[in-house]
């Protein structure tokens, strides 16, 4: 949201009410009967997308996924993304990551537990008056 951020203090914004459209782009994995399969990397067409390059459930811990992250079907470029496991109620990892120059992160995969991984994408609203922004939050979930 860091554009977000710049173009209200370029605006002198920082301190206006403000109001969003937003949209959610949730996915979970969920591995059945111990079958690896390549659901895992399914595009769905929502407007911000996140697939593992590899089966999250094949990942090795203390190894790495990459995931690809898309927006409206362009990979978003040295982009923050978040990594979130709990492991037995308890919050384990929290890390910040980036995309490269062709929109793949590399999350390591320190822990078991429940995983999560999640962006936010903000862009200006311009077809009406009811909102100022358009939010996409977009999250990919899974079990190690």
């Amino acid at each position: 949201m860091t554009n977000i951020v710049t173009y209200r203090k370029n605006n002198g914004l920082e301190n206006t009410r403000s109001r969003e459209f937003y949209q959610r782009c949730a996915k979970s994995l969920l591995m059945v009967d111990g079958v690896l399969d390549s659901s895992y990397k399914i595009n769905t067409g929502m407007p911000l997308e996140i697939i593992p390059q590899q089966n999250p459930y094949a990942v090795k811990i203390k190894d790495s996924l990459d995931v690809f992250v898309s927006f409206m079907g362009k990979p978003l470029v040295n982009y923050q993304l978040r990594s979130w496991c709990k492991k037995d109620g308890k919050l384990v990892v929290k890390a910040f990551h980036k995309t490269n120059a062709k929109g793949i992160g590399k999350i390591p995969i320190s822990s078991a537990g429940e995983w999560m991984i999640s962006l936010v994408k903000m862009e200006l609203h311009t077809t009406s008056k009811k909102a100022d922004y358009d939010s996409y939050w977009g999250s990919y979930t899974f079990q190690k």
